[in-house]
């Protein structure tokens, strides 16, 4: 696997239903603190809860840009 040992904060680019199996599949690979979350279309950002259930103690973030 690619992917450090150790992973605190994952990010998903998109807000589609491959956003979310992509963050399950992250999350089975690697467990992670904080998920952040950038779409265009920020009303379907309704993640929190549809993730809830298996991403146990994970913060979800939607964020306003990729940039820093």
């Amino acid at each position: 696997m690619l992917a450090p040992k150790s992973v605190r904060v994952a990010g998903i680019l998109g807000t589609g239903v491959q956003a979310y199996w992509q963050a399950r599949a992250l999350f089975s690979e690697r467990k992670f603190e904080r998920l952040l979350i950038w779409g265009r279309d920020r009303e379907k950002h309704e993640f929190e809860d549809q993730f809830a259930p298996w991403l146990p103690g994970v913060k979800i973030e939607v964020i306003d840009s990729v940039k820093k």
